[in-house]
């Protein structure tokens, strides 16, 4: 029988829980109860408040305790795949709400949250059923509607989408998050102007998010100085949308503003206690090469979580920057450690390429090794793989994993009546893509140096010469990978298919003495580059040429093993994984480029050896 202590002490809690004063309901639960020994609604209430407190291991401890106790509550399942989201472990939160749909078959909240968790993980056709299965159960749902409209842009459905989001609107014609959506959707379909109209409909909210999304279409527009302005208020509406600081910078930063870090410093000097912002800043300081400011804005965080794998991660990162391997490695094994050596793949990756720049190849084999098992769809992991088989001469493995057989370089923009495009279509895109390079400094932390690179996704625009581009692509790229072999333990030859679509793209000019760092895209499969216009300095000493091989790893030097003399008219394909950039040239006239990444609509898994 319960005691009636016990019943006020459980009064007390929903009640606080209920005005959202989570601090109360953890003081009034600990260390008095236990939570296996308590009502699930109870527990619940507990361990969401951890969670809002962000004190999240100790949620997950909870709700995996109060799980043994109520292994049918669908709620208590329901909040901790809520949880593993949050922690970035889609693929646990996934069995969470996949016990959710079981024990509550017309549970919709189970179904949308499941097709959450399949989008983290990329697996839009299967997040787009579950929502669809939401919708049947509540079609009147605002929430499940607008989720089922976000899938179908996941799938590339943008017709229905569109469709959807006007269908919506009708009904609530002023919902901020219809307005903001469909403005979205405008913006990816090249209608910069409707979008603004739609975005500016719905940042009378004075929502940062609205505010931000409206910002990146007046940048689309040329309006920069209104973009200036919508940044401005989206950080005064919300001091800690760190993504409204980091946006702002990197526009700043690309029109030449001589302090665009300004904004930044001085919040984090208003309020030191901004974590998140300071975390952000010193990844943003790294990517410009300032790595003794960086060091600077660190110490406070290591001083304050002086055990966070995050926070020793990061650490690795800076210190290796400056050079200090030593420290570096030990930052590194420390952030692994916290961890228990496991599954912490930013602290494996951090000290991996730690152990990379201090040419110790087999404990970086090994680390490597390791995060292709766990995570064989990121590109990059094969990318150092490969550097640490070269360090350990394993030429065997890296030749089999590195074969620049799978570089195609093909002139397709040409007077042969085979031609995929006449040979004048450079001189109508060359034109197109000097209108779009508008920015005084590249993208922060790319590979690019001395040049621009264009906004959002370039294929996504609607002009024609660039669709006439993007079908001669695809139509290059199925014929080269229809004359490769699969290899079920390959990263690229593993996933063979001509079923493509682009994950990215985009232009870039490199002006005088301007060179792409060597880099590999991880988000990728098949990478390629149009080459639009080449200045006549790539006929002497290699200047300007793609060169693959050459790792961009500190105190690894290396020429490179293989590359291609570009010429106009030109497409070069190759895996994302391979190391490449170019060498830099001397010339008045600018290297104009489409670059893209392309991924099979089904995606298998490759394994490591």
């Amino acid at each position: 029988m319960i005691s009636l202590d016990l019943i006020k002490r459980f009064q007390q809690i929903s009640y606080y829980f209920n005005q959202h004063a989570f601090i109360q309901v953890v003081a009034l639960f600990s260390p008095v109860l236990a939570v296996d020994n308590v009502p699930a609604e109870i527990a619940l209430m507990y361990a969401v408040s951890l969670r809002r407190l962000g004190q999240h291991e100790k949620s997950k401890i909870c709700f995996s305790t109060a799980l043994k106790a109520h292994p049918t509550n669908a709620a208590l399942r329901n909040s901790f795949g809520n949880l593993l989201l949050e922690m970035e472990q889609p693929q646990l939160a996934l069995a969470e709400f996949a016990h959710v749909t079981k024990l509550e078959p017309t549970n919709s909240d189970g179904y949308l949250n499941s097709a959450r968790a399949l989008s983290r993980l990329a697996l839009y056709d299967q997040a787009l059923e579950h929502t669809k299965t939401a919708h049947n159960l509540q079609p009147n749902n605002m929430n499940i509607a607008i989720a089922l409209a976000e899938n179908l842009v996941n799938t590339a459905q943008l017709d229905k989408a569109e469709a959807l989001y006007d269908k919506l609107l009708q009904r609530e014609p002023h919902n901020i998050k219809l307005l903001n959506n469909l403005g979205n959707l405008k913006r990816q379909l090249g209608s910069a102007a409707d979008a603004i109209h739609l975005l500016e409909r719905a940042a009378t909210s004075n929502n940062s998010t609205v505010l931000r999304n409206l910002a990146a279409c007046y940048v689309l527009d040329n309006q920069f100085e209104r973009a200036y302005n919508c940044y401005q208020a989206a950080i005064a509406a919300a001091p800690d949308d760190v993504l409204a600081y980091a946006e702002y910078a990197a526009l700043l930063w690309q029109q030449g503003d001589a302090k665009p870090f300004l904004h930044i410093e001085q919040r984090l000097n208003a309020a030191p206690e901004h974590h998140a912002l300071r975390v952000d800043y010193i990844k943003t300081l790294l990517n410009i090469d300032q790595p003794d400011t960086a060091e600077r804005y660190l110490e406070p965080l290591l001083q304050h979580f002086p055990s966070d794998s995050a926070v020793l991660t990061l650490a690795t990162t800076v210190y290796r920057n400056k050079g200090d391997l030593e420290k570096a490695e030990y930052f590194g094994r420390s952030a692994l450690a916290q961890v228990n050596n496991t599954s912490n793949i930013a602290a494996r990756s951090e000290l991996a390429f730690t152990l990379l720049a201090q040419h110790k190849g087999e404990e970086a084999l090994a680390h490597y090794q390791h995060l292709c098992d766990d995570d064989p769809l990121n590109q990059g992991w094969w990318t150092t793989l490969s550097s640490a088989l070269k360090l350990t001469s394993a030429k065997q493995q890296y030749n089999w994993l590195c074969d620049y057989t799978l570089v195609s370089a093909d002139v397709i923009s040409s007077r042969e009546s085979s031609a995929l495009l006449p040979v004048d279509f450079n001189q109508r895109l060359l034109p197109l893509l000097n209108k779009l390079h508008c920015n005084a400094r590249p993208p922060l932390g790319l590979s690019l140096q001395t040049g621009s690179q264009t906004f959002e996704n370039i294929f996504d625009r609607q002009d024609a010469v660039l669709q006439q581009l993007q079908q001669a692509v695809i139509q290059q790229a199925c014929k080269f990978i229809s004359q490769l072999l699969p290899d079920p333990k390959h990263p690229f030859l593993s996933r063979l298919s001509t079923d493509l679509k682009f994950q990215g793209s985009w232009s870039v000019q490199l002006r005088d003495e301007g060179f792409h760092k060597s880099h590999f895209h991880p988000m990728g499969w098949l990478s390629g580059v149009y080459y639009v216009d080449v200045p006549d300095a790539v006929e002497h000493d290699g200047q300007g040429w793609l060169v693959f091989g050459r790792p961009d790893i500190p105190n690894v030097l290396d020429v490179g093993d293989f590359a291609v003399k570009p010429q106009p008219g030109m497409l070069v394909l190759f895996p994302s994984f391979m190391w490449h950039g170019t060498n830099p040239f001397k010339s008045a006239t600018n290297r104009v480029t489409v670059a893209f990444d392309i991924v099979p609509e089904s995606t298998g898994h490759s394994r490591s050896f």
